[in-house]
Protein backbone atom coordinates (compact mmCIF):
# COMPACT_ATOMS: atom_id res chain seq x y z
CA UNK A 1 0.00 0.00 0.00
CA UNK A 2 3.00 2.27 0.51
CA UNK A 3 3.31 2.36 -3.15
CA UNK A 4 -0.05 3.83 -3.67
CA UNK A 5 -0.10 6.10 -0.65
CA UNK A 6 3.54 7.92 -2.18
CA UNK A 7 2.22 7.23 -5.82
CA UNK A 8 -1.24 8.50 -5.85
CA UNK A 9 -0.45 12.95 -5.01
CA UNK A 10 1.33 12.90 -7.98
CA UNK A 11 -1.17 10.90 -10.54
CA UNK A 12 -3.51 13.51 -9.64
CA UNK A 13 -1.60 16.74 -9.26
CA UNK A 14 -3.04 18.21 -12.93
CA UNK A 15 -6.18 18.31 -11.17
CA UNK A 16 -4.91 20.70 -8.84
CA UNK A 17 -2.79 22.92 -11.54
CA UNK A 18 -4.15 25.91 -12.96
CA UNK A 19 -3.98 25.70 -16.94
CA UNK A 20 -1.78 27.86 -18.99
CA UNK A 21 -3.57 31.00 -21.06
CA UNK A 22 -4.86 30.39 -24.47
CA UNK A 23 -3.22 31.77 -27.43
CA UNK A 24 -4.63 35.66 -27.77
CA UNK A 25 -6.20 35.47 -24.21
CA UNK A 26 -5.85 39.04 -22.16
CA UNK A 27 -2.57 38.51 -20.21
CA UNK A 28 -4.38 41.12 -17.98
CA UNK A 29 -7.42 38.98 -17.39
CA UNK A 30 -6.06 35.87 -17.00
CA UNK A 31 -3.54 37.17 -13.90
CA UNK A 32 -6.87 37.93 -12.13
CA UNK A 33 -8.13 34.37 -13.01
CA UNK A 34 -4.71 32.77 -12.09
CA UNK A 35 -4.52 34.70 -8.87
CA UNK A 36 -8.11 33.72 -7.88
CA UNK A 37 -7.75 29.89 -8.99
CA UNK A 38 -4.71 29.76 -6.77
CA UNK A 39 -6.67 30.90 -4.13
CA UNK A 40 -9.66 28.63 -4.37
CA UNK A 41 -6.66 25.63 -4.56
CA UNK A 42 -5.08 26.39 -2.08
CA UNK A 43 -8.00 26.47 0.28
CA UNK A 44 -9.98 23.45 -0.79
CA UNK A 45 -9.53 19.99 0.85
CA UNK A 46 -9.69 17.75 -2.03
CA UNK A 47 -11.54 14.58 -2.23
CA UNK A 48 -11.12 11.78 -4.87
CA UNK A 49 -13.16 8.58 -4.46
CA UNK A 50 -10.93 5.40 -5.29
CA UNK A 51 -12.19 1.86 -6.39
CA UNK A 52 -11.96 -0.63 -3.19
CA UNK A 53 -10.54 -3.19 -5.66
CA UNK A 54 -7.55 -3.26 -7.84
CA UNK A 55 -8.90 -3.54 -11.14
CA UNK A 56 -7.39 -5.68 -13.79
CA UNK A 57 -7.58 -3.53 -17.01
CA UNK A 58 -8.52 -4.86 -20.94
CA UNK A 59 -5.02 -5.42 -22.09
CA UNK A 60 -6.10 -5.56 -25.94
CA UNK A 61 -5.72 -2.10 -25.89
CA UNK A 62 -2.40 -2.04 -24.49
CA UNK A 63 0.96 -1.69 -27.06
CA UNK A 64 3.85 -3.44 -26.72
CA UNK A 65 5.62 -1.81 -23.73
CA UNK A 66 9.61 -1.42 -24.04
CA UNK A 67 11.14 -3.58 -21.52
CA UNK A 68 14.35 -2.47 -20.91
CA UNK A 69 15.19 -2.02 -17.79
CA UNK A 70 12.10 -3.38 -15.90
CA UNK A 71 12.97 -7.08 -16.48
CA UNK A 72 9.71 -8.18 -17.48
CA UNK A 73 7.15 -6.35 -15.45
CA UNK A 74 5.48 -4.93 -18.40
CA UNK A 75 4.69 -8.36 -19.38
CA UNK A 76 3.59 -9.55 -16.30
CA UNK A 77 1.51 -6.99 -15.86
CA UNK A 78 -0.48 -7.72 -19.50
CA UNK A 79 -0.36 -11.12 -18.35
CA UNK A 80 -1.69 -11.28 -14.93
CA UNK A 81 -4.59 -13.42 -14.77
CA UNK A 82 -4.95 -12.98 -10.98
CA UNK A 83 -8.54 -12.09 -9.24
CA UNK A 84 -8.86 -8.80 -8.50
CA UNK A 85 -7.98 -8.14 -4.88
CA UNK A 86 -9.06 -5.09 -2.24
CA UNK A 87 -7.27 -2.15 -1.35
CA UNK A 88 -6.66 -1.39 2.58
CA UNK A 89 -7.36 1.69 3.18
CA UNK A 90 -6.27 2.35 6.30
CA UNK A 91 -3.00 1.82 5.25
CA UNK A 92 -2.94 4.87 2.97
CA UNK A 93 -1.99 7.74 3.89
CA UNK A 94 -3.18 11.02 1.54
CA UNK A 95 -2.75 14.75 1.44
CA UNK A 96 -6.65 14.76 0.45
CA UNK A 97 -9.73 12.61 1.38
CA UNK A 98 -11.15 9.47 0.01
CA UNK A 99 -14.82 9.10 -0.30
CA UNK A 100 -15.78 5.47 0.86
CA UNK A 101 -18.19 5.52 -2.05
CA UNK A 102 -18.66 6.84 -5.47
CA UNK A 103 -20.92 10.01 -5.45
CA UNK A 104 -24.12 9.43 -7.24
CA UNK A 105 -24.35 12.78 -9.71
CA UNK A 106 -25.73 13.07 -13.24
CA UNK A 107 -23.14 15.67 -15.12
CA UNK A 108 -19.86 16.44 -13.62
CA UNK A 109 -20.65 20.36 -13.20
CA UNK A 110 -22.65 19.48 -10.34
CA UNK A 111 -19.54 18.31 -8.13
CA UNK A 112 -17.29 20.09 -6.00
CA UNK A 113 -14.37 22.10 -7.04
CA UNK A 114 -12.68 19.69 -4.71
CA UNK A 115 -14.02 16.64 -5.93
CA UNK A 116 -10.62 15.20 -8.41
CA UNK A 117 -12.53 12.59 -9.80
CA UNK A 118 -12.73 8.51 -9.66
CA UNK A 119 -9.29 6.41 -9.83
CA UNK A 120 -8.67 3.25 -10.21
CA UNK A 121 -5.33 1.22 -9.64
CA UNK A 122 -4.24 -2.41 -11.66
CA UNK A 123 -2.33 -4.96 -9.77
CA UNK A 124 1.16 -3.51 -8.83
CA UNK A 125 3.83 -5.85 -10.13
CA UNK A 126 7.11 -6.22 -8.22
CA UNK A 127 10.44 -7.24 -9.17
CA UNK A 128 12.09 -9.61 -7.38
CA UNK A 129 14.08 -7.36 -5.07
CA UNK A 130 11.25 -5.23 -4.36
CA UNK A 131 12.77 -2.31 -5.42
CA UNK A 132 11.19 -1.82 -9.07
CA UNK A 133 7.02 -1.69 -9.61
CA UNK A 134 4.65 -1.43 -13.15
CA UNK A 135 1.21 -0.39 -12.45
CA UNK A 136 -2.08 0.45 -14.61
CA UNK A 137 -3.51 3.74 -12.83
CA UNK A 138 -6.72 5.52 -14.75
CA UNK A 139 -8.32 8.78 -13.17
CA UNK A 140 -11.67 10.28 -14.47
CA UNK A 141 -11.71 13.42 -13.75
CA UNK A 142 -15.01 15.14 -15.80
CA UNK A 143 -17.04 14.34 -18.94
CA UNK A 144 -14.50 14.79 -20.65
CA UNK A 145 -11.58 14.84 -18.92
CA UNK A 146 -9.49 11.61 -17.28
CA UNK A 147 -6.73 9.38 -18.44
CA UNK A 148 -5.30 5.62 -18.63
CA UNK A 149 -1.27 5.38 -18.45
CA UNK A 150 0.91 2.45 -17.21
CA UNK A 151 3.40 3.42 -14.80
CA UNK A 152 7.41 2.33 -14.20
CA UNK A 153 8.25 3.54 -10.56
CA UNK A 154 11.85 2.72 -8.96
CA UNK A 155 12.29 3.03 -4.65
CA UNK A 156 14.76 5.90 -3.98
CA UNK A 157 15.88 6.07 -0.95
CA UNK A 158 12.96 4.36 0.76
CA UNK A 159 10.33 6.19 -1.68
CA UNK A 160 8.16 5.16 -4.74
CA UNK A 161 9.00 7.40 -7.57
CA UNK A 162 7.35 7.37 -10.83
CA UNK A 163 10.23 6.55 -13.37
CA UNK A 164 8.20 6.74 -16.42
CA UNK A 165 4.71 6.93 -17.76
CA UNK A 166 3.32 5.14 -21.35
CA UNK A 167 -0.37 6.86 -21.92
CA UNK A 168 -3.24 4.48 -23.29
CA UNK A 169 -6.10 6.48 -23.66
CA UNK A 170 -6.95 9.69 -22.54
CA UNK A 171 -9.92 12.21 -23.14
Amino acid sequence: MYIISQTLPDLVKMRRTIPPPYPGENMDQYAKFKVEAQKRIDTSNFTLYLKDTLIIPDYKYFPNFPDTEFSGLPKALVSDTLKASPINFDKLRLPFELLKEKPAFKNWNSLSYSFLGYASYSRIIFSNDFNKACFYFELHCGLLCGFGNVYYCEKKDGHWVIFREVPIWIS
